[in-house]
């Protein structure tokens, strides 16, 4: 196919599969692979952010796996639960 595309005027590349982008030297060097250990999974690899900042603290931290379904649904409903009860003593 891309034989067919080198006299065509127009634009085009090859697309990588999945193991071929995780596995690609660009990939690797930027460092866009994170592995995260979860408790519950194992190893897992993750993609990185894939802009730099010049100031680290506005560079997404990817060092932790997402959090399980519920596992901050006390806290959220309890920080909820005080914002009502000011609101309802403020009125």
């Amino acid at each position: 196919m891309e034989n067919l595309l080198h006299n065509c005027d127009c634009c085009f590349t090859r697309v990588n599969n999945l193991s071929e982008a995780v596995n690609h030297p660009q990939i690797k060097e930027l460092g866009l692979i994170t592995e995260v250990e979860d408790y519950a999974y194992g190893t897992l690899s993750l993609s990185g952010f894939p802009a730099g900042f010049t100031e680290n603290s506005l560079q997404p931290d990817f060092t932790e796996p997402a959090p399980e379904p519920g596992e901050h649904t006390k806290e959220i409903l309890k920080e909820f639960i005080v914002i009502t009860l000011k609101k309802l003593k403020s009125n």
